[in-house]
């Protein structure tokens, strides 16, 4: 896997909110109103974008410090900052110009 796990983990979860229905096991549910609360399956999270449960977490904890998200339980979060948390993903040339929500 290439990039930095915060990558990884940042376009996974847009990918999950914005297209919840070809994901596997890892994300169990996902509630959108103005805010996505997404519920995790932390182990194959963590496989799945290539890291340890224990990196993930320290993962998750940094982007609850930057106020991207906000823990509800341990497998349960909300999404505060799609924007934020787009921000950190390589621009996509298709969308090149476009100002709405990023292809995923």
């Amino acid at each position: 896997m290439r990039g930095r796990a915060i990558d990884r983990l940042g376009y996974f979860l847009l990918r999950a909110i914005y297209r919840p229905f070809d994901l596997d096991r890892t994300v169990v549910s996902i509630e959108r109103s103005s805010i996505a609360v997404v519920t995790i399956n932390r182990t194959a999270l963590a496989v799945h974008i290539g890291t340890t449960t224990t990196n993930l977490a320290h993962l998750l904890l940094a982007l609850q410090e930057e106020g991207i998200i906000r823990a509800l339980t341990p497998r349960r979060f909300e999404v505060l900052e799609e924007t934020r948390l787009a921000a950190s993903l390589p621009p996509n040339p298709q969308s090149a110009g476009q100002t709405s929500r990023p292809t995923i």
